[in-house]
């Protein structure tokens, strides 16, 4: 068994060595000592005469395994977590079946690693941002907060992407030979601009970072000042302090990791994103863009939105020109449909609307990947047709410190949180991205009416990111209580039906009308038929109310498109996307089902003609969209 065990995997050998100790140290007699002495039992002895009241060898390995396994989870003799314990646990179970399969006697001959259940790692949670102990949240209370704990992320993300971007800036501007400013020393910028082409034909000739040692520390210019005089650019900021002058001359050819990472929490900041999906980005995330917003996505819903589109569709896909209103309607219409079929559940994650800045003053997650895509796009050119192969199709890239740069997918090391200036929330206790991801879901469920979010929260795939412990919140028990309520209160309008109503709401101290409002509500949620007590509708209720009719003179159909185009915008950007759901949306399919018989009544010419009349009037400020919120 020795040998058997010596030639297992790291891994497997953790798995089997502590329930080995564990049979070692067990109580004389007891089971467990029973099933250890079948492992140094005597060839051909009878394994069935250890065990009591003639159990078998096959149900006692079984017993004395899950008592190994409740004690083992729970033992606090060992520095390791329980997740890790659980894990090697179930590399045990591996590992009894390669002992097995060699013969040793301690295993039965038909185990399984089917015959003992080891469970699932404890879910661990994560606090969100609210929750750290920073200064600058003091005085912030509940979703305040949070909102404020964000805000200093993001902000924190912008300042570290904007250093290293002006540091590239500076860098293409030395390359590209531009003159110097009337502020910036013609000499400093002479000087860098020679040691980047000597860095350049390196890079070109070795397909590496790594310069040989005599030419960097005597070819290329060291003097941190010559930055400075340059450009106005101190080195100081620069993350690896112990090979400065070597990462200020990296990052202006491309993004550094630093670069990268601001940019990529922005987007995460800015959609609550996993990482997973955020880092699995295409080379060209966005899907179309609008005066209102950029749509960006990951490659598999991508693929979902082309499978649904047509070649109307697909024509503008990466297109980085906002879409005029035609094609804004139709793909808008092509990426609902994706959304319903691909995130049925609302998880929000692989799919958003990056909402273009208002005034300018804060930078948008569209602008930050516009601009980091142009920092990638000239690494890119630095290695010329061999870029592919380094980066295939990848987003997000960065020069990985004096060797190759490398694509930062989900498959690949993740990035040091050394990266992060010292002195940013960023390297404080409290952050992470999964706390990111908690809060974004906290100010989005306040924001759009709690329960909606509430769902994407309960119902996350990954225990490890998101439980049902969101839900603890003083709004999210208000509204579930309130429901609790309005239900109860409508069974018991429903129990007091047949009575005399005057009498009941005298005694319930409601008053009538509250009750008849709350039977309708009950009839119409489908209470009052479950329980089989829905009136028959008599054969003489009467005529039947008559139909919509829609008379298409040219200023319906004005206020037809006026009308569609309203609700369109409230479903990219209405903040409370329950109440949209509830009062909007069916006013939306409405709308929908007019102009689809207008165009089977082959009115679409004339439809069209109305639209653009409307349009121009937009244009020209002459009239507004209508208000449907009155």
């Amino acid at each position: 068994m020795v040998e058997a065990v010596s030639h297992m995997t790291y891994a497997q050998r953790y798995g089997i060595i502590p329930f080995l100790e564990w049979l070692i140290e067990a109580e004389p007699d007891s089971l467990a000592d029973r099933v250890r002495r079948c492992f140094v039992g005597a060839e051909g002895e009878n394994v069935e005469s250890l065990f009591p009241d003639g159990m078998s060898h096959e149900r006692a390995f079984v017993d004395v395994l899950n008592q190994w396994r409740d004690s083992y989870r729970v033992s606090e003799t060992t520095h390791l977590t329980e997740g890790t314990r659980v894990s090697r646990a179930h590399t045990l179970r591996h590992a009894l079946e390669i002992l097995r399969d060699r013969g040793v006697r301690g295993v039965p001959e038909n185990f399984s690693r089917k015959w003992i259940r080891v469970g699932t790692p404890p879910t661990k949670e994560f606090p969100s941002l609210g929750t750290a102990d920073w200064p600058e949240l003091e005085g912030y209370e509940g979703y305040e907060r949070e909102r404020r704990a964000m805000e200093l992320v993001r902000s924190s993300f912008i300042s570290l992407f904007l250093y290293y971007e002006e540091l590239f800036n500076l860098g293409q501007s030395l390359l590209r030979g531009d003159p110097p400013m009337p502020d910036q020393d013609p000499q400093a910028r002479e000087a860098l601009r020679n040691g980047l082409l000597v860095f350049r034909d390196h890079i070109r000739e070795t397909g590496s970072f790594r310069l040989p040692r005599r030419v960097a520390e005597y070819v290329l210019p060291r003097d941190p000042a010559l930055w400075y005089r340059a450009g106005h650019f101190d080195t100081a900021g620069l993350w690896d302090q112990l090979a400065v002058m070597n990462m200020a001359y990296r990052g202006c050819f491309g993004p550094l990791a630093p670069a990268m990472i601001g940019a990529l929490g922005v987007l995460i900041c800015d959609t609550g994103w996993n990482l997973q999906p955020a880092r699995d980005l295409d080379q060209d995330p966005f899907v179309f863009r609008s005066a209102g917003g950029s749509y960006v996505a990951a490659p598999s819903f991508i693929e979902s939105f082309k499978r649904r589109a047509g070649h109307h569709v697909l024509a503008f896909l990466g297109e980085n020109h906002q879409l005029d209103e035609g094609r804004l309607r139709v793909a808008l219409d092509h990426w609902d449909r994706t959304i319903e079929a691909y995130d049925p559940d609302r998880q929000f994650d692989g799919y958003a609307c990056l909402e273009a800045a208002g005034d300018g003053s804060v930078l948008s997650a569209a602008d930050i990947l516009d601009r980091y895509a142009r920092m990638a796009n000239a690494l890119r050119a630095e290695f010329g047709h061999f870029s592919h192969d380094l980066f295939g199709d990848r987003f997000w890239i960065f020069i990985n410190g004096n060797v190759q740069p490398r694509t930062y997918a989900s498959g690949t090391r993740a990035i040091q949180a050394d990266v992060y200036p010292k002195n940013s929330v960023l390297a404080r206790p409290g952050f992470n991205f999964k706390a990111v991801r908690k809060t974004f879901l906290i100010i989005r469920r306040q924001e759009t009416g709690s329960i909606d979010a509430v769902r994407v929260a309960a119902g996350h795939a990954s225990s490890s990111v998101l439980m049902p412990h969101y839900l603890n919140t003083p709004v999210v028990n208000a509204e579930l209580d309130a429901s609790i309520r309005q239900f109860q209160d409508a069974m018991e309008a429903i129990v007091v039906r047949d009575l005399n109503q005057e009498h009941v709401a005298l005694q319930l101290d409601r008053p009538a009308a509250d009750l008849a409002r709350l039977r309708r509500t009950a009839d119409t949620a489908g209470i009052t038929a479950a329980l089989g007590l829905l009136d028959e509708v008599s054969d003489d209720a009467g005529p039947a109310p008559p139909a919509l009719r829609f008379e298409p003179d040219d200023e319906r159909l004005g206020e037809l498109y006026l009308i569609h185009r309203k609700l369109r915008e409230m479903q990219a950007h209405y903040p409370n996307r329950a109440r949209f759901r509830l009062e909007f949306l069916p006013l939306l399919a409405l709308v929908k089902a007019i102009g689809r018989e207008l165009f089977r009544k082959h009115l679409g010419p004339r439809y069209w003609q109305a639209a653009r009349q409307a349009s121009l009037a937009l244009r020209s400020q002459d009239i507004a969209l209508p208000s449907l919120e009155d």
